[in-house]
């Protein structure tokens, strides 16, 4: 972790991307370690005096990485607006929803299906058992994920930037 510190107080160091917001990304285990990372450094912008804004995390097929502990820590941190999370799962994809039990997926999902348009949602988590597919080894592709998101009836929340998604979607006063 410092080693990356290190790295970002070098980059912001350069006049040009000083207001730059830090946007991480990654598929699957990489999703998750995205979450993980965009979470961490959310929660030290200010102590380590990183002058980025805010940390825009977006995953693809990320599974579960905590307890609703930390579900609530990272709506906190989305509530003060220092942390983004724009999460994309394909229907059929088992992946965004292991492991099932005691683990809770955070941000603004973005469902992709095989027909029709994307359901959006905010901390929207999916079954296991509605996942399952025959096909469900297949739904985790990238191929699958780029081949759903980019169909014209998604095209309104696709030129959406994070900040109108979360405008239109998240909802930090649920009782979730």
């Amino acid at each position: 972790m410092d080693q990356i510190i290190t790295i970002l107080k070098q980059l912001y160091a350069v006049e040009e991307y000083t207001e730059y917001d830090l946007y991480v990304t990654g598929h699957s285990l990489g999703g998750a370690l995205a979450q993980l990372l965009a979470f961490i450094l959310a929660g030290i912008l200010e102590a380590k005096e990183l002058p980025a804004k805010k940390v825009i995390a977006i995953t693809y097929a990320s599974p579960r990485v905590g307890n609703k502990k930390f579900q609530k820590a990272f709506k906190a941190l989305e509530k003060e607006g220092k942390l983004r999370h724009i999460r994309v799962s394909n229907d059929g994809d088992v992946v965004p929803v292991a492991p099932s039990l005691g683990y809770y997926q955070t941000g603004v999902n973005l469902h992709v299906k095989p027909k029709g348009k994307m359901k959006v949602g905010y901390r929207k988590d999916r079954n296991f058992f509605t996942q399952v597919r025959l096909s469900s080894a297949s739904m985790h592709s990238l191929d699958y994920y780029h081949e759903r998101i980019f169909r014209e009836e998604n095209a309104d929340i696709i030129r959406m930037n994070v900040e109108e998604i979360y405008e239109n979607y998240a909802d930090f006063n649920d009782k979730k």
